[in-house]
């Protein structure tokens, strides 16, 4: 891998790499079989925030934004408040460029448009999935789908989406393999209502579903505030279904689990939120807190066992990160004219 190349993969992952170029004074983007253009795109964040627009339509925007507070789709606020964010910084200075500090709605809105930017330029965009972030009521759920499919792309595996409208069978989010170990993987992703729904009773109905391949459920919590206590408690509660969780009668399979808290979510106006979560393998006994090995090379052999999934457990750690430049240069070098 050469120096570059290693570069623009810290930048923009392993998925497919940006592809775009300078026609006159217009930025063209391709994003899958589709093309766009314009000529106020200084930056790959300039793009994502007209992007996301486009694909809810601007029609729709206008109507959900005509609407009184309380009823409005909760995007509305996200654009409001990212729209904000950008405002506030561009009056600090006289640059065209600028950085920020975004509010958790600015986050959120932001990274929705990154995740459905990687699925129409990996995959392809669905209109049903569409159809479900314009529903009030399943827009959180989505969310969280598109953003773990995201860390799924970046991290290198290739995806298949299952077909949800044959209602027949049950179905998780979709599939991933990971080429360099050749192995197949069904995820569900479970977002848990604040106050209404246990981790046990997600993990339930995550088993519960019938998979094609070894089962990975992620089960997404949106807390304002998730210490090491909460963390351990929530830990405790997923290794305790391990021997007090059946499914009619019959034991639960085993599963990697993964449990994070997007506290961005909770915190829409702050500008100071963090992220927090673990992985755990459900009846995999080297995938634990308390996992005693004997020696170095046992340890050594559970890491690269689990391979796969430390890399995806290192994509939501750094929480999909979001390259600001085209070609994978160094932002500091391709907006500074000076260096």
């Amino acid at each position: 891998m050469t120096a570059q190349h290693h570069q623009i993969s810290e930048q923009q992952g392993l998925g497919r790499k940006i592809i775009s170029c300078l026609a006159g004074e217009n930025r063209v983007i391709a994003v899958g079989n589709k093309v766009f253009l314009s000529k106020k795109w200084q930056t790959f964040h300039d793009f994502l925030f007209s992007y996301v627009l486009d694909l809810f339509g601007r029609d729709w925007l206008e109507k959900e934004n005509s609407k009184p507070y309380e009823e409005r789709h909760p995007f509305i606020e996200w654009y409001r408040l990212a729209v904000e964010d950008r405002n506030s910084a561009s009056k600090n200075t006289n640059n065209k460029i600028f950085t920020l500090s975004p509010s958790g709605a600015g986050q959120a809105f932001l990274r929705l448009s990154y995740g459905l930017y990687l699925l129409a330029h990996n995959l392809e965009i669905q209109n049903i999935l569409l159809k479900r972030l314009k529903n009030k009521d399943k827009f959180i759920g989505t969310f969280h789908e598109i953003s773990v499919t995201s860390a799924f792309i970046v991290a290198g595996f290739s995806i298949e989406i299952e077909n949800k409208e044959n209602s027949s069978v049950s179905h998780c989010e979709f599939n991933a393999f990971y080429p360099l170990t050749n192995e197949r993987f069904s995820i569900e992703v479970k977002a848990r209502e604040l106050g209404k729904t246990s981790v046990r009773d997600l993990l339930y109905k995550a088993l519960k579903k019938e998979v094609k391949y070894f089962r990975v459920i992620f089960i997404a919590l949106t807390l304002e505030d998730m210490k090491d206590d909460k963390l351990q408690e929530t830990y405790n509660e997923v290794i305790a279904c391990e021997n007090g969780l059946t499914i009619n009668g019959n034991n639960t399979p085993p599963a990697y689990v993964f449990v994070y808290n997007n506290q961005y979510l909770a915190k829409l106006k702050d500008k100071d939120s963090k992220n927090a979560g673990f992985m755990v393998g459900y009846k995999i006994d080297d995938l634990k807190r308390n996992s005693f090995f004997k020696n170095l090379r046992d340890g050594f052999k559970s890491i690269q066992k689990h391979k796969a999934m430390f890399q995806v457990f290192e994509e939501i750690k750094i929480g999909a990160r979001i390259p600001s430049t085209f070609d994978g240069e160094i932002p500091e070098f391709a907006f500074n004219p000076e260096l």
